[in-house]
Formats: structure tokens, sequence, C-alpha cells
């Protein structure tokens, strides 16, 4: 199934500079993009774009959802929003400890309370030890970055009924071990999910389950010639696209 058809999407800024130019991007049920490029080319304009934070942006083309409703021309997208897992650059939380991040998403997505199944997700890739740790204090928070990313990833894996995922740089400055506990995290993402497509915007040739790879330049968007492979720098991974941690 066709999830999102984007079409002749053009997206201009303060009427005067012209971030994208007449994008065309299908992403289809089981879907894994990789979205490359330099910085300020445009990969986070689309991602916000596509969740529908417009602010200052002048927006022209087609975003159709499931073959039925045009995004770019409804009043309300929140219903859009509640099928939308986005994992941001900058990791920004609702909660004061990252269990309760993690049940506050659950729970926005599924209507329940489950402990044991958000203690299961800590449990998994090996991160216990970050449950109870303030996301915000007095003197900020006692997370590094690669950590809130994992928080950030662990909180839209709780999204069980999101149709999409968007998934901005989640592995910029990142050490050997956590570029392979956050794979696995993305890897989990799909696995729980294999219906839902999946568009990342990275550089880094460290994740497992990437389908197609594209590259935004001067505005446009192409797919790469040379299809995405995963080095083995930081492993191998196995036949579900888990690093070993």
């Amino acid at each position: 199934m066709e999830l999102l058809k984007i079409n002749n999407l053009s997206v201009t800024i303060d009427d005067k500079k012209t971030i994208l130019k007449n994008i065309d991007l299908s992403l289809c049920s089981g879907d894994v993009l990789c979205i490359s490029g330099d910085n300020g080319s445009g990969k986070s304009t689309l991602l916000k774009v596509i969740l529908g934070e417009l602010p200052d942006f002048k927006v022209s083309g087609k975003i159709v959802f499931k073959n039925d409703k045009n995004l770019l021309a409804e009043k309300d997208v929140q219903w859009f929003k509640r099928l939308i897992a986005y994992v941001p650059q900058e990791d920004t939380f609702a909660c004061d400890t990252p269990f309760e991040e993690l049940m506050y998403s659950y729970k926005l997505h599924t209507g329940e309370e489950d402990s044991s199944h958000i203690n299961s997700i800590f449990e998994k890739f090996g991160l216990e030890h970050l449950k109870n740790r303030k996301l915000y204090g007095k003197n900020g928070t006692q997370l590094s970055g690669g950590e809130k990313k994992m928080v950030s990833l662990l909180s839209a894996l709780c999204r069980k009924n999101a149709d999409v995922f968007l998934i901005d740089e989640p592995l910029n400055n990142l050490d050997a071990k956590n570029v392979r506990t956050i794979n696995n995290i993305i890897a989990e993402i799909h696995n729980n999910n294999p219906e839902a497509g999946i568009i990342l915007v990275t550089h880094c040739h460290a994740l497992s389950l990437i389908t197609e790879q594209y590259e935004i330049a001067n505005g446009n968007i192409e797919k790469t010639k040379e299809k995405y492979k995963c080095f083995n720098c930081f492993g191998d991974v196995d036949s579900k696209g888990y690093y070993k941690v």
C-alpha cells in the first residue's frame, strides 16, 4: 500500500529562499527510506512539511495519505499526527524520566498503561539504568546525547498504531556502541511494524534495513545510483538486522 505520495512539492521560506523544488517521493508499506544530503539542503524541512509543521513555509504540491487525503489541503491534521511517530534532531520530552516518557507515548497511542511492557523494552536493549534518570532538572538532563536519542527512539517504538515513522539524524556524533544500539531500536521499530513506512535522514552507512536511498541537492531529490549498503565497520548484523551489542 502507498502510505504517502508526495507530488510536485515545493517549499519556500520567507517568500525568498526556495528549499525544495518539485519534489516527488513515494513511501509504501514496509519501506525504510534513507534521505541524505548536505547541511541545509532541506532534509529536515521535508520531514517537517510531512508532519504538518509549516510556520514560516510557503508550500505547494500534494502530500497524499493512503491514496485518500491531500494533507496540504487539510485545515486540521491532528488526526494524521496521531498516526505518525516523529523523532526530531533535537530531542524534546514531555515527562520527567525516560520510564514516564515511554509510558506517556504508549498510553497516548494505545489508551492503556502497561508497566511490565515498558520495563521489558528497557531490558531488551540493556538500558534499565536509564529508566529513572532525570530528563530535565536544575542542572539539565542527566543523559548524554546518545542516551537522549535512545529514549526518543524507544518512545517512538511505543507508538504501536503508527503508520509512518519519521526519524531525523539518529546517529550524529555517537560512539560505536550507541550506533549499534540505535540501529537495533530502529530495526525493532521496523520488525514490530512491518506494514508501516519509515523515512530516515542520515548520511551514515550503519543502518541495516534501508530499502532505498535518496539524496537532496539543489532543492531536488533523486534516488542514488548505488543501492544503500550497510558497512561492517560496526560489526555484522543478523538476518533480522540487529547488531550484537
